[in-house]
């Protein structure tokens, strides 16, 4: 007879890493610095970290629209030149504290100061039978300042059995943002400017139960309460609350090469809005997961369930924002949530060290929220932020891990499928036609270890375009290369270059 008995390692002290990423252009930074600091005594962990965001580029975007009546056709013709301004903060505090063998402390937060700005000109052309009837140009200035800020508590307690446990966690959200965005002429006269400060409370707290009911099978209850009051200082009309209660449970079953996870969740939710909305609704939300081993290196796997997508604040928020001379966008408090089905079925294997899952999938999603853009005045176009209809996807996909060489591993991703979208009423009543059409996503990611400690990465993404009930959205091909050096096994020195080769590699 062998006993073996497992004793968990634990790293005493300080210990931490720092990460950094130098632009070497001024107008084109696209860096994620971090770092992390974390110290542990005994049963006591307090850690902390930092990570940043910047992400500063020029832009060229050209968007034309197109009017035709029973008498003319007009078109309006716009080219922006802009600088994309992004950056973000984010720093984060926890603890970790284990009083005993039974009983868990967490606690975590964070605080995330960002912003998203796009300054620079925008240049108008308007033509009425493909005469030039009006041309100006404008400056455009936005202002943009965002703090996020999250805090969490954790308690776990187990019983006799490690598997027997009662957790309970709350956790609380606060937003606060200013956004406005200013337009001048050639002359910096200012012209106007529409501004929003829209801020955001969330308080939600969940109990959950677990037991063994066999040595196969756990059970899994519990319940969730979120609370969400939502609104804008410019417009004090805005006040939005939501509360969703929702009770669910879990079994989990596995046995020899078989392995269920299977529940149910029923959420009710109550809103009131701009004193006027007060509804109730109940959603069931159930959930299955089956996986069978067919040997040891291979194994089939089955899902489906059903999801809530609740809008967010600036899908919600009425205030009024101009965009443009010509465009104006608002959200829409009656909005409704976007229920999805989703279904699919994969099989993976491993053939030597080569990873390989190919699958199918299925999605069906009602009332889709998408931008509606409506014309008003033959020259005025009002984006509103409405439940559009539904669509449909399914296809065929593909991922895996394949080790070309001892020194090259190449990780491909490739989806093919179908999209169908049904417009609603409001979308028909718009002139909108149902669609259906083909789209296509792949990704690539390559690792090239070479002596001396040095490798070369690379990543490669592409994505055909996609179509949504009004809107077709589409990205270009973009694609990284990295080169790194280790050092004394923990330091790392590297060079990445965003789309090295632009004008000599097309996609």
């Amino acid at each position: 007879m062998i006993n073996f008995k497992l004793k968990e390692h634990k790293v005493y002290g300080l210990s931490g890493h720092v990460y950094a990423e130098v632009p070497t252009r001024k107008n084109e930074v696209f860096s994620f610095p971090g770092a992390s600091i974390n110290y542990t005594f005994k049963n006591f962990t307090l850690y902390s970290s930092y990570d940043g965001e910047y992400s500063y580029f020029n832009i060229e975007a050209v968007d034309n629209k197109e009017i035709h009546t029973q008498s003319s056709s007009s078109e309006i013709l716009n080219k922006q030149v802009l600088q994309q301004k992004n950056w973000s903060h984010k720093f984060h505090l926890g603890m970790d504290y284990f009083l005993n063998k039974s009983n868990q402390f967490n606690f975590y937060g964070f605080i995330n100061p960002y912003s998203n700005e796009h300054d620079g000109t925008i240049a108008f052309e308007e033509k009425v039978e493909n005469d030039v009837v009006n041309s100006f140009q404008y400056n455009k200035d936005d202002a943009d300042k965002n703090r996020s800020f999250f805090f969490s508590m954790y308690y776990k307690h187990l019983f006799g059995n490690p598997q027997k446990e009662l957790v309970f966690d709350m956790n609380y959200y606060n937003l606060k943002a200013q956004n406005s965005t200013s337009f001048f002429d050639g002359s910096s006269k200012f012209l106007q400017n529409s501004n929003s400060e829209p801020h955001q409370n969330s308080l939600n707290a969940r109990l959950n139960y677990s037991t063994p009911l066999t040595a196969d099978m756990k059970l899994e209850a519990g319940i969730q309460q979120s609370y969400s009051a939502l609104g804008d200082h410019k417009s004090p009309s805005f006040n939005y609350r939501q509360i969703v209660v929702a009770p669910y449970t879990l079994l989990t079953y596995s046995k020899q090469k078989f392995h269920l996870n299977g529940g149910m969740r029923i959420e009710y939710s109550a809103v009131n809005a701009l004193e006027k909305i007060d509804e109730t609704s109940i959603s069931v939300l159930p959930n299955i997961n089956m996986k069978y081993d067919l040997s040891h290196k291979s194994n089939l796997k089955f899902a489906i369930q059903k999801q809530i997508y609740r809008p967010s604040i600036y899908q919600l928020n009425p205030t009024l924002n101009t965009i443009d001379p010509y465009t104006t966008q608002q959200g829409n408090p009656y909005l409704n949530p976007v229920i999805r089905h989703k279904a699919s079925l994969d099989y993976s294997t491993t053939i030597g060290n080569n990873f390989i899952s190919p699958g199918v999938f299925y999605e069906y999603a009602s009332n889709v929220i998408e931008t509606l853009t409506v014309l008003r005045d033959l020259s005025l176009f009002e984006k509103e932020i409405q439940n559009s209809g539904n669509s449909t996807y399914f296809g065929i996909k593909m991922l895996g891990s394949l080790k070309c060489h001892k020194n090259i591993t190449v990780n491909p991703h490739v989806k093919l499928y179908h999209i169908k979208t049904n417009g609603n009423e409001l979308a028909t009543s718009n002139g909108i036609e149902d669609n259906s059409t083909f789209a296509f996503e792949t990704g690539l990611s390559a690792i090239f270890s070479l002596k001396y400690d040095i490798a070369l990465s690379a990543i490669i993404k592409y994505n055909s375009p996609v179509s949504h009930i009004q809107e077709q959205y589409s990205e270009d091909g973009l694609y990284f290369i990295s080169l790194e050096k280790t050092f004394f096994e923990k330091l790392k020195v590297g060079i990445t270059s965003a789309i090295p080769f632009k004008g000599r590699i097309l996609f």
